[in-house]
Protein backbone atom coordinates (compact mmCIF):
# COMPACT_ATOMS: atom_id res chain seq x y z
CA UNK A 1 0.00 0.00 0.00
CA UNK A 2 2.96 2.14 0.69
CA UNK A 3 4.50 1.81 -2.43
CA UNK A 4 1.29 2.45 -4.42
CA UNK A 5 0.86 5.82 -2.28
CA UNK A 6 4.48 6.83 -2.93
CA UNK A 7 4.22 5.89 -6.78
CA UNK A 8 1.44 8.48 -7.16
CA UNK A 9 3.93 11.26 -5.86
CA UNK A 10 5.21 12.35 -9.00
CA UNK A 11 8.62 13.24 -7.29
CA UNK A 12 8.79 9.67 -5.53
CA UNK A 13 9.29 6.51 -6.86
CA UNK A 14 9.48 3.72 -4.31
CA UNK A 15 10.62 0.16 -3.90
CA UNK A 16 9.03 -1.32 -0.88
CA UNK A 17 10.21 -5.07 0.39
CA UNK A 18 8.19 -6.73 3.28
CA UNK A 19 9.93 -8.56 6.63
CA UNK A 20 9.71 -9.95 9.64
CA UNK A 21 11.87 -8.60 12.83
CA UNK A 22 12.52 -11.93 13.18
CA UNK A 23 13.87 -14.73 10.56
CA UNK A 24 11.04 -16.42 11.02
CA UNK A 25 7.23 -15.24 11.31
CA UNK A 26 6.12 -15.64 14.81
CA UNK A 27 3.19 -17.67 15.80
CA UNK A 28 0.97 -15.23 17.33
CA UNK A 29 0.70 -11.17 16.94
CA UNK A 30 3.52 -10.84 13.82
CA UNK A 31 5.37 -7.53 13.28
CA UNK A 32 5.73 -7.13 9.73
CA UNK A 33 8.28 -4.29 9.07
CA UNK A 34 8.16 -2.04 5.66
CA UNK A 35 11.40 -0.86 4.23
CA UNK A 36 11.05 1.82 1.44
CA UNK A 37 13.94 2.95 -0.70
CA UNK A 38 13.63 6.44 -1.60
CA UNK A 39 15.85 7.51 -4.49
CA UNK A 40 17.86 10.53 -3.39
CA UNK A 41 16.57 13.87 -4.93
CA UNK A 42 18.89 16.58 -6.79
CA UNK A 43 19.72 19.41 -4.20
CA UNK A 44 18.13 23.26 -5.41
CA UNK A 45 19.96 25.39 -7.24
CA UNK A 46 21.68 28.55 -5.46
CA UNK A 47 19.62 31.45 -6.06
CA UNK A 48 21.70 33.54 -8.28
CA UNK A 49 20.25 36.79 -7.21
CA UNK A 50 20.94 38.40 -3.67
CA UNK A 51 17.35 38.30 -1.32
CA UNK A 52 16.91 41.13 1.05
CA UNK A 53 14.45 41.56 4.06
CA UNK A 54 12.95 44.63 3.44
CA UNK A 55 11.80 46.63 6.57
CA UNK A 56 8.09 46.71 7.17
CA UNK A 57 6.19 50.12 6.83
CA UNK A 58 4.51 49.48 10.07
CA UNK A 59 7.47 50.12 12.39
CA UNK A 60 7.11 53.18 13.86
CA UNK A 61 9.28 55.06 16.40
CA UNK A 62 6.63 54.44 19.11
CA UNK A 63 6.28 50.98 18.71
CA UNK A 64 10.56 50.41 18.61
CA UNK A 65 11.65 53.38 19.78
CA UNK A 66 15.69 51.97 20.29
CA UNK A 67 17.30 51.54 17.49
CA UNK A 68 20.98 50.62 15.97
CA UNK A 69 22.53 50.61 12.54
CA UNK A 70 26.16 48.27 12.25
CA UNK A 71 27.73 49.52 8.67
CA UNK A 72 30.40 46.58 8.00
CA UNK A 73 32.99 47.41 4.99
CA UNK A 74 34.33 44.10 3.36
CA UNK A 75 36.78 43.81 0.81
CA UNK A 76 34.85 43.00 -2.02
CA UNK A 77 30.94 42.80 -3.31
CA UNK A 78 31.15 38.98 -3.17
CA UNK A 79 32.14 38.85 0.33
CA UNK A 80 29.67 41.14 1.45
CA UNK A 81 26.92 39.16 -0.18
CA UNK A 82 28.27 35.75 1.35
CA UNK A 83 27.88 37.38 4.50
CA UNK A 84 24.34 38.73 3.71
CA UNK A 85 22.94 35.94 2.89
CA UNK A 86 24.65 33.80 5.74
CA UNK A 87 23.24 35.92 8.75
CA UNK A 88 19.64 36.65 7.32
CA UNK A 89 18.65 32.94 7.47
CA UNK A 90 18.92 33.47 11.39
CA UNK A 91 15.54 35.47 11.95
CA UNK A 92 15.20 37.45 14.92
CA UNK A 93 13.40 35.26 18.17
CA UNK A 94 11.91 37.60 20.08
CA UNK A 95 8.69 39.55 18.48
CA UNK A 96 10.14 42.64 20.32
CA UNK A 97 13.17 43.17 17.73
CA UNK A 98 13.18 44.01 14.34
CA UNK A 99 16.05 43.55 12.00
CA UNK A 100 17.29 44.62 8.47
CA UNK A 101 20.34 43.51 6.33
CA UNK A 102 21.00 45.70 3.18
CA UNK A 103 24.02 45.90 1.45
CA UNK A 104 24.98 49.74 0.39
CA UNK A 105 27.78 51.75 -1.47
CA UNK A 106 30.42 53.30 0.67
CA UNK A 107 30.24 56.07 -1.39
CA UNK A 108 26.10 56.87 -1.96
CA UNK A 109 27.06 58.03 -5.32
CA UNK A 110 27.44 54.37 -6.42
CA UNK A 111 24.08 53.25 -4.78
CA UNK A 112 22.95 52.08 -8.53
CA UNK A 113 26.57 49.65 -8.75
CA UNK A 114 26.07 46.30 -7.81
CA UNK A 115 29.53 45.61 -7.56
CA UNK A 116 30.55 48.82 -5.25
CA UNK A 117 27.83 47.50 -2.58
CA UNK A 118 30.77 46.33 0.31
CA UNK A 119 29.05 47.79 3.18
CA UNK A 120 27.12 45.11 5.05
CA UNK A 121 24.36 47.29 6.80
CA UNK A 122 22.09 45.68 9.70
CA UNK A 123 19.51 48.29 11.27
CA UNK A 124 17.86 46.47 14.47
CA UNK A 125 14.69 48.46 16.28
CA UNK A 126 13.68 47.40 19.53
CA UNK A 127 10.94 47.87 22.17
CA UNK A 128 13.48 48.04 25.05
CA UNK A 129 17.36 49.20 25.38
CA UNK A 130 17.59 45.56 26.86
CA UNK A 131 16.16 43.99 23.68
CA UNK A 132 18.20 45.97 21.74
CA UNK A 133 21.49 44.63 23.37
CA UNK A 134 20.56 41.13 23.74
CA UNK A 135 19.90 41.09 20.10
CA UNK A 136 23.16 42.37 19.16
CA UNK A 137 25.27 40.56 21.21
CA UNK A 138 23.70 37.28 19.20
CA UNK A 139 24.25 39.26 15.74
CA UNK A 140 27.82 40.23 16.80
CA UNK A 141 28.27 36.21 17.70
CA UNK A 142 27.18 35.08 14.75
CA UNK A 143 28.93 37.99 12.62
CA UNK A 144 32.47 36.93 14.42
CA UNK A 145 31.61 33.26 13.39
CA UNK A 146 30.76 34.50 9.39
CA UNK A 147 34.35 36.91 9.71
CA UNK A 148 36.54 33.92 10.92
CA UNK A 149 35.88 31.80 8.25
CA UNK A 150 36.10 34.05 5.59
CA UNK A 151 39.38 34.85 6.84
CA UNK A 152 40.22 31.42 7.43
CA UNK A 153 38.75 29.71 4.01
CA UNK A 154 38.05 32.51 1.10
CA UNK A 155 40.51 33.22 -1.50
CA UNK A 156 39.89 36.60 -1.94
CA UNK A 157 40.93 37.59 1.98
CA UNK A 158 44.28 34.97 1.87
CA UNK A 159 45.12 37.40 -1.32
CA UNK A 160 44.33 40.55 0.24
CA UNK A 161 46.09 39.13 3.48
CA UNK A 162 49.14 38.90 1.88
CA UNK A 163 49.17 41.66 -0.24
CA UNK A 164 49.79 44.06 3.02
Amino acid sequence: MLTHLLSNIPLLSAQASTGWLDSEPPDQNPRPITIVHLPSLPLPRPHLHVPRIKMSTSISATEFPFNLTISLPLPTNRLASSALRTLEVDAELSPFVKRTLTLTSPDRDQAADEAAKTVLETTYHATTNRMLRVAVNGFMESLGVVLGVMEELDVDVLEMGDAK
